[in-house]
């Protein structure tokens, strides 16, 4: 029965290491800048700042500033897994008071750059999807990345674009930061790099299908190949 099953295992690894001997070939890492961003102000509620080269977020008493991120998400494959995103932001200048604390909400209503302002903010999640990041009180004109996997991965299975950034404690101390818009200059917009991974095929008659759909035949059953690994390249891949 052992020889029985080393024999197949071995022709299933066959099939399924020809497609994967590359692994550029399922995984892909993309950029993507914004296409609109923006911040309000809760003061000047009326007033848009779609044209301004800065956004910020924070609090400085008595005004309240959120930050507004598009981005287009449709270079990323529908059937992608997302392995990993970062959303990277030029610091423009720091605070005198320190370092913020906020969260990322995925954003579930309409706007439109030249329009967004404190009162026609569109609507959020209740809940933020990511938390507790924070940027220090650090030199200006500076880099800043944060991890935003969870995020990204909810916005693509819901079919949005956007994101609102916001400290987490809206009154009391001031806490605000300034960041770099697209409107600043293509070299400093808010960016994301993604990198996702898809669905491992193998070629069947000249036909390339999911390697998920397959099985293979483990003590006289047959099972899916979904959830079982190959070795490539001395690495042991999960087929899904």
């Amino acid at each position: 029965m052992m020889k029985k099953i080393t024999i197949i295992c071995l022709v299933i690894l066959m099939l399924l290491v020809p497609s994967c001997k590359k692994e550029e070939e399922i995984m892909a890492s993309v950029t993507i800048k914004t296409n609109k961003d923006v911040s309000n102000s809760s003061i000047l509620s009326d007033e848009n700042f779609g044209d301004s080269d800065k956004l910020g977020m924070g609090y400085k008493d008595p005004n309240i500033n959120r930050t507004f991120l598009g981005f287009d998400l449709s270079l990323i494959p529908t059937n992608a897994v997302i392995i990993e995103a970062k959303l990277h932001m030029h610091q423009r200048s720091i605070a005198s008071w320190g370092s913020i604390t906020f969260d990322i909400y995925r954003v579930t209503g309409a706007w439109t750059e030249n329009v967004l302002t404190w009162n026609n903010q569109p609507a959020v999640e209740g809940t933020p999807t990511i938390t507790g990041l924070t940027c220090a009180h650090i030199i200006a004109n500076t880099w800043r990345d944060w991890t935003v996997t969870s995020l990204i991965t909810e916005m693509i299975t819901n079919s949005a674009d956007s994101m609102m950034l916001r400290i987490q404690t809206e009154s009391g101390a001031d806490e605000s930061q300034v960041f770099s818009s697209k409107e600043y200059g293509t070299d400093y917009q808010p960016y994301l790099i993604i990198t996702y991974e898809l669905p491992s095929k193998v070629n069947v008659g000249d036909a390339w299908k999911p390697a998920s759909d397959m099985k293979v035949n483990v003590g006289d059953a047959w099972k899916l190949a979904s959830g079982m690994k190959v070795n490539i390249g001395d690495a042991w891949k999960e087929v899904f």
